[in-house]
């Protein structure tokens, strides 16, 4: 039951940005305005086409990063006393006609999870359970 998200790195990020179809007509555009004697305007438009894309592959990368950090359970430069608590976390479970304590990273399919008290699924003698 682990997911592998893997981290790009910023530079492969970069080049699929500065690949985008938007961003290469943005790019002939400049080039347009350059051999047209706006030649100041065009270095302004480019260098901020260029920070604008920095900067949402930068936010991509961040966004996979704080993803691949939530389904690990925790940063790999920081784990604290609470995220090992909770990846070793008991619960019970009814698999098999029967129910069971399973550690929560063993959840498969079709796992009934209670959320009760576990004795009282010991005491399925007891009338008041019903």
């Amino acid at each position: 039951n682990s997911t592998i998200i893997p981290l790009p790195p910023f530079l492969s990020l970069l080049i699929q940005q500065l690949l985008q179809p938007l961003f290469l007509f943005q790019l002939f555009c400049v080039a347009l305005w350059s051999l047209d004697e706006y030649w100041i305007y065009a270095v302004f438009t480019l260098i901020s086409l260029f920070m604008f894309e920095c900067t949402v592959a930068y936010n991509r990368w961040k966004g996979v990063k704080r993803l691949r950090e939530e389904v690990e359970g925790g940063s790999d430069e920081e784990s604290n006393e609470e995220d090992r608590r909770k990846e070793a976390q008991v619960v019970e479970c009814y698999r098999g006609d029967e129910w069971i304590f399973v550690p929560s990273h063993q959840l498969i399919v079709g796992d009934i999870v209670s959320v009760i008290s576990p004795t009282i699924h010991s005491n399925s003698n007891n009338p008041s359970c019903y």
